[in-house]
């Protein structure tokens, strides 16, 4: 009864200190709450997530850590408010000046586990990353494929995670919406290229042909390639993806016309070793 009484007295004085004006009080209280077992800090969860709004880096750093460890997704929306604040400049242990990152949010985001995709595909709608692959669907590959081997032509094979297959309905439907961001929605494509989604080639003709956006363009070419040099791929669909990278060379921006003219020179490539060498690996 003492020891339980002693826990809650703890765990009290840890909530009143997250909240306190101190950032090196808070720090030390977030320290703390992460030495805890997960069902003891519910009481804390919270206040823990209001210390992402903190306008000090490192409280926010030390925040998302613990956050992840816990894997408290009901913070998904306060981290994607952090990627759209500027100037979270600080110093970290050897004195090196830094800016809190994308990567320093999706490590975060990776804790979470594969349960956390929804939620996080749900905040990632309004999302534009400043470059392609960015660390989020990075790290969303990471917690849907495992690497099965790499084969002497220096080809690493990939395949889907036990259960990660009841996850590509959401990455289909996020593709498939107009209203989620351009961006993210050419990065979310970029993502079913290495998943080498055979199925969502459709999906990604359409984003293709359907969104004026370079860099949703750009994902869904970046996709079709590496879908259409799959060894055993349908030869109706080979078809639809030269058919589709052909269109592409004729689009607007330069980026993508010559990212697709690369793509169906690696595909043809690939489909004369075939012809040449009925055992060629890949």
């Amino acid at each position: 009864m003492n020891g339980s009484i002693q826990k809650n007295n703890n765990l009290e004085a840890i909530i009143n200190q997250l909240q306190s004006d101190d950032d090196a009080i808070r720090i030390k209280a977030i320290k703390q709450l992460s030495s805890l077992k997960k069902s003891e800090v519910k009481d804390a969860i919270l206040p823990l997530i209001r210390c992402l709004h903190s306008s000090n880096p490192l409280v926010i750093i030390q925040a998302l850590k613990t956050i992840g460890k816990f894997r408290v997704k009901q913070a998904i929306p306060a981290i994607f408010q952090i990627l759209k604040r500027k100037h979270l400049i600080y110093k970290d242990s050897k004195g090196r000046i830094k800016i809190l990152s994308e990567e320093d949010i999706a490590k975060s985001l990776k804790k979470m586990g594969r349960t956390a995709i929804p939620a996080i595909l749900e905040e990632f709608k309004t999302y534009s990353p400043i470059r392609l692959p960015s660390n989020i669907t990075i790290i969303l590959a990471d917690l849907l494929l495992k690497k099965e081997k790499t084969g002497s032509h220096g080809v690493t094979i990939y395949s889907l995670r036990k259960n990660a297959e009841k996850y590509i309905p959401y990455l289909l439907a996020f593709i498939n919406s107009p209203e989620n961001n351009d961006h993210a929605r050419g990065d979310v494509a970029w993502l079913l290229g290495v998943i080498n989604l055979e199925s969502a080639i459709p999906n990604l003709v359409s984003l293709l042909m359907n969104c004026q956006t370079d860099a949703a363009q750009w994902g869904a070419v970046k996709a079709l390639w590496n879908i259409g040099l799959k060894k055993d791929i349908n030869e109706e669909n080979l078809a639809l993806i030269i058919e589709a990278l052909e269109y592409a060379t004729q689009l607007q921006s330069e980026d993508v016309r010559s990212t697709a003219m690369i793509a169906l020179d690696r595909i043809r490539m690939r489909i004369n070793m075939r012809t040449m060498d009925p055992n060629f690996p890949f």
